[in-house]
């Protein structure tokens, strides 16, 4: 008995988004997310704009991007300025690393062939 399935193109790319969420491969996924137009989350607008300033370490737009939410009692603007600070020296840090490092111990190789701990598993 063979099984017809009919997905749009966007199902698919959706599907290859959360499948690289669940192995954290992050770059990758923004990266499919920038060339097909297709974004996983149910995101607004402004969310997304800020999101993209965030991941491309866009650091002074973002505070001033959110500079009008500081008037705003639900908006902890204090803590948002030291998560900020955080990425920003985050990303400082990182960008000394290669961003292709190979694994060089066989437990860093079998640790990237395992599914990661919410992966679905058959």
């Amino acid at each position: 008995m063979a099984a017809h399935l009919c997905l749009e193109e966007a199902e698919v790319v959706r599907l290859v988004l959360e499948f690289l969420a669940n192995w954290e491969l992050s770059i990758s996924q923004l990266v499919l997310e920038r060339e097909s137009g297709v974004i996983n989350d149910a995101l607004s607008d402004d969310l997304l704009f800020l999101r993209q300033l965030i991941l491309d370490g866009q650091w002074d737009n973002v505070l001033d991007f959110v500079q009008p939410l500081e008037g705003m009692g639900a908006f902890d603007s204090k803590r948002f300025k030291v998560e900020q600070e955080c990425g920003k020296h985050l990303q400082k840090t990182t960008a000394r690393l290669s961003p292709l490092r190979v694994p060089t111990s066989e437990h860093e190789r079998s640790a990237r062939t395992q599914a990661p701990p919410g992966a679905l598993r058959r």
